[in-house]
């Protein structure tokens, strides 16, 4: 299969609260309902701030490698930041879209 590599940045505002962790999510449909009303994929990137040595995504970009995804489809990926009161609503998504 092949592999797509997401990178982001952190909001321009956290909404009040520091951002705790990031969720990444892929699919095929624009619409990220393939599978059972949800996304073909996801995952959770998390983000500790009292660590000391962390990368909360404000200085340079985070990212996450999306593997084994079928060669000649279409794929749409979005990113959710979430801090104490939870997850972001909104997410852009690039244009164009990428192709596996």
């Amino acid at each position: 299969g092949s592999s797509l590599r997401v990178l982001f940045n952190a909001p321009a505002s956290n909404g009040g609260a520091e951002i705790t962790r990031y969720r990444v999510e892929w699919d095929t449909s624009a619409d990220f309902d393939s599978l059972d009303g949800g996304p073909l994929g996801s995952n959770t990137i998390l983000v500790d701030p009292t660590s000391g040595a962390y990368d909360d995504c404000t200085m340079s970009y985070c990212g996450y490698t999306i593997g084994s995804l079928a060669t000649g489809k279409n794929y749409t990926a979005r990113v959710f930041a979430a801090n104490a009161y939870g997850y972001s609503t909104s997410s852009s998504a690039p244009e164009p879209r990428f192709e596996a």
